[in-house]
């Protein structure tokens, strides 16, 4: 039988993010502490926010899609620029059951954010709700560890 997994182990998700030098910078984020047999796997990893923005593309009068998921895409990158320096998105498709109890199902767009501020993120959510009809944009905060991996030094 397997061990019982622990709170503190190591969560690895690597994304792959441009960065605005256009480089590639992998994020290494753990959901606890790293280890290896005491130590940090990695040198300089940090404790940090990550904003991560859930954007459905129904309008929000007619709960149907009127914008294509790429444009929807193309709009919501250009704000994004505005406000930040960076971040990483991708495609889902999520569902949600409204007020009168029918369930609507919506391509997603998904922003995480890494270095930013809460009035960054405020100030992309504002111009994203009017810019595509939204009623509301979910927005999940979560404190992860991070480092920027260049290759081994050795």
């Amino acid at each position: 039988m397997e061990k019982k997994i622990k709170k503190n182990i190591i969560i690895i998700l690597l994304l792959i993010n441009l960065t605005a030098t256009g480089g590639l910078a992998i994020y290494l984020l753990t959901g606890g502490e790293a280890q290896t047999h005491g130590e940090t796997a990695f040198d300089d990893v940090e404790t940090k926010e990550k904003y991560t923005l859930y954007i459905g593309t129904n309008d929000k009068e007619t709960y149907s899609q009127l914008i294509s998921t790429d444009k929807a895409r193309r709009i919501v990158n250009k704000i994004c620029t505005r406000y930040v320096e960076g971040y990483t998105s991708s495609k889902a498709t999520g569902g949600w059951v409204d007020e009168t109890g029918t369930l609507t199902q919506e391509n997603t767009l998904v922003y995480s954010f890494y270095d930013v501020t809460e009035d960054q993120i405020k100030a992309v959510m504002d111009e994203v709700l009017t810019a595509l009809n939204q009623n509301s944009i979910l927005l999940e905060m979560t404190e992860s560890q991070s480092t920027y991996y260049y290759g081994d030094k050795e």
